[in-house]
C-alpha cells in the first residue's frame, strides 16, 4: 500500500558519510556536488518527483543538502532542508532504536513474548495458534508469521485517529472497501487485525510456519513491535522517541503523528493517476499502523538521527543511546539474501547488481 499511495512520488535521499569516514571507518570521498545535483535533477525528471531533499552525513552530523522542487506545487511551496517528508519503510529503523532504548530502561527485552505483554495490559489477544512464542525479536527481523493481508490498506485515514475519520482506501477507490466505524488508532486497528472477533481478522493475517521459521516482511508485524513499547513503558512509541531522540537532538521537523506539524512544511504526497498515468495529489493522510511507516521527518533532522548511530550513540556531547544498543541495532540476526541481515529492523551487509 506504500507504494500504491506514491509515497516515493516524494523523495528523501540521503549520501551517508560522504566526505568522511563511514560507519565502517572506510574513508570515503567527498562528494562532488556538481555530479550529484545532476544526478538528482536527472531522477526528478524521470520519476515525476514533485521534489527532492539530500544530504550528506559525517559523525559530526549533517555536512551539506540541497533541495530540488516543489513540496507543494500547486501551492508554489519549494522543497527545503528542512521540510518534512513521509519515510514510509525508514520510519521501521527509527522504531527499532526506540525498542532498544526502552530495552535500556529494562522495560523489555528482544526475547519478550508479545503475548506477555498484551496479556499484562488486557489488551487485545492474537489469534495465531503460536501465538505464546512470538518474541520481540521475531517482530523485527520479520519472522513472527504476522502477514500483511489486503486488509492492511484499511491502515490508510483521513481525519483524526480518536475522533472522526475516513478510510484512504474507500476515498481513491470510490468503493466501501474498509469499515469507517472502526478505531483508526493504533492499538485499535492491531486489535481489529490480529484479534480473532475483528473486523478485519482473516486466517490470511498469519503464516502457517512457527515464528522464527519464514522470514516474510510484515508492516502489521513491526507495527506490533512499536506497540510492544505502550505496553511496556505506558507511553507511546511517539512520545518515547520524542523524549529519547527527538528533542535532545533538536529534530523540531519530525514526528510519528501529522497534527503535530506544521502543515506548510510537510511535503504533499502524489502517486500516478491510475487512468491517466499523470501526477495525482493526494491529501495529507495518516496511518494506524505508524510505527511501521508513519514518521515524517526531514533533511537536517534525519541526518542528525543518522549522525548520531554512525557516532556510537551520541551527536556531540548529546548521547541518546549506549554503543551497545547501537551494536545490537546492526547485528544481523535473520538472513534476508546472500550477505544481507536484518539487525532490530536495520539491514546489515551490502548487495552488488
Amino acid at each position: 500500500m506504500h507504494d500504491r499511495l506514491g509515497v516515493g512520488m516524494v523523495a528523501l535521499v540521503f549520501m551517508t558519510a560522504c566526505g568522511g569516514d563511514d560507519a565502517s571507518g572506510v574513508e570515503m570521498p567527498p562528494p562532488d556536488d556538481s555530479s550529484v545535483m545532476e544526478a538528482a535533477e536527472a531522477l526528478l525528471e524521470h520519476e515525476g518527483f514533485p521534489g527532492m531533499a539530500l544530504a550528506t552525513v559525517t559523525r559530526e552530523g549533517v555536512s551539506w543538502t540541497a533541495s530540488l522542487g516543489a513540496a507543494d506545487p500547486e501551492n508554489d511551496l519549494p522543497v527545503t532542508s528542512d521540510t518534512a517528508f513521509w519515510l514510509a519503510s525508514v520510519t521501521k529503523p527509527v522504531t527499532g532504536l526506540a525498542l532498544l532504548a526502552a530495552r535500556e530502561d529494562g522495560a523489555l527485552d528482544l526475547d519478550t513474548p508479545i503475548a506477555e505483554l498484551l496479556q499484562a495490559k488486557e489488551s487485545f489477544t492474537l489469534a495465531s495458534p503460536r501465538a505464546e512464542d512470538i518474541t520481540i525479536e521475531h517482530l523485527v527481523t520479520h519472522r513472527s508469521s504476522i502477514l500483511d493481508a489486503d486488509a492492511y490498506a484499511c491502515a490508510y485515514f483521513l481525519g483524526d485517529e480518536v475522533g472522526e475519520h475516513t478510510s484512504l482506501a474507500n476515498e481513491l477507490y470510490d468503493a466501501p472497501l474498509c469499515d469507517d466505524t472502526t478505531p483508526a488508532d493504533l492499538g485499535g486497528f492491531l486489535a481489529n487485525y490480529l484479534d480473532a472477533d475483528g473486523v478485519y481478522f482473516s486466517a490470511e493475517n498469519f503464516a502457517p510456519e512457527r515464528p522464527g521459521e519464514r522470514v516474510e516482511y510484515s508492516n502489521v508485524g513491526a507495527a506490533l513491535a512499536g506497540f510492544a513499547i505502550e505496553l511496556a513503558t505506558g507511553a507511546s512509541l511517539a512520545d518515547f522517541a520524542s523524549e529519547r531522540f527527538f528533542e535532545p537532538l533538536g529534530l523540531t521537523h519530525t514526528s510519528f503523528h501529522l497534527s503535530d506539524l506544521d502543515a506548510s512544511m510537510v511535503a504533499v504526497p502524489y502517486t500516478t493517476h491510475p487512468e491517466t498515468g499523470g501526477r495525482l495529489r493526494l491529501p495529507l493522510y495518516s496511518l494506524s499502523t505508524w510505527p511501521d511507516g508513519g514518521l515524517r521527518s526531514s533533511t537536517n533532522d534525519l541526518g542528525k538521527l543518522i549522525a548520531a548511530v554512525m557516532n556510537d550513540g551520541a551527536l556531540g556531547d548529546v548521547r541518546v543511546l549506549e554503543e551497545s544498543s547501537v551494536e545490537a541495532a546492526l547485528e544481523p540476526r535473520a538472513s534476508l539474501a546472500e550477505g544481507v541481515s536484518f539487525g532490530v529492523f536495520w539491514l546489515s551487509g551490502v548487495t552488488h547488481t
